[in-house]
């Protein structure tokens, strides 16, 4: 594998479980959301 493939895919691990908890999330108020904001 390129680098580049490793770096993206290691983005994507990343991104992934983040974006899913804010649209699971979304519309449900916490107290951690001014720190993201």
């Amino acid at each position: 594998m390129d680098w580049v493939e490793i770096v993206v895919l290691l983005v994507a691990v990343v991104a992934l479980p983040v974006i899913a908890a804010q649209v699971i999330g979304f519309g449900q108020e916490t107290e951690d959301d001014d720190e993201y904001f």
